[in-house]
């Protein structure tokens, strides 16, 4: 069936083993699709037509091809890779705010102190 510890997908089946896996890490911000074509609003998808393999994007009402290879392992390797800086930028956004949040509360902590220590 499935191989155990893929670290590394190279086809469409080990892919979607790696995403269920990782399913959690993408819920929230993105619509992923693996293996079939999709015209759902936003989604982000790899599949088999033919021969080819194909990664594509929905946007706006519009599908974009993104990459239409023959190399199966190729075009599972972009994808795993787009798949991979969508993760990073999101954990970087939500760092970011929070940090953000960290900060304002301190300020706020710190002008309550200052008003109360300096009356």
């Amino acid at each position: 069936m499935y191989e155990q510890n893929i670290d590394f997908p190279s086809n469409l089946r080990e892919l979607e083993k790696w995403y269920d896996d990782r399913i959690f890490l993408f819920e929230n911000f993105l619509k992923i699709v693996i293996g079939k074509d999709s015209s759902e609003k936003n989604a982000i998808g790899i599949y088999k037509d033919g021969d080819d393999y194909i990664i594509y994007r929905n946007y706006k009402g519009k599908k974009y091809i993104i990459l239409r290879e023959n190399d199966e392992a190729v075009v599972v390797e972009t994808f795993y890779n787009m798949l991979k800086k969508k993760v990073i930028y999101q954990e970087n956004s939500y760092l970011e705010k929070i940090k953000r949040l960290f900060h304002e509360k301190l300020s706020i902590i710190e002008k309550i102190k200052l008003f109360f220590y300096n009356i």
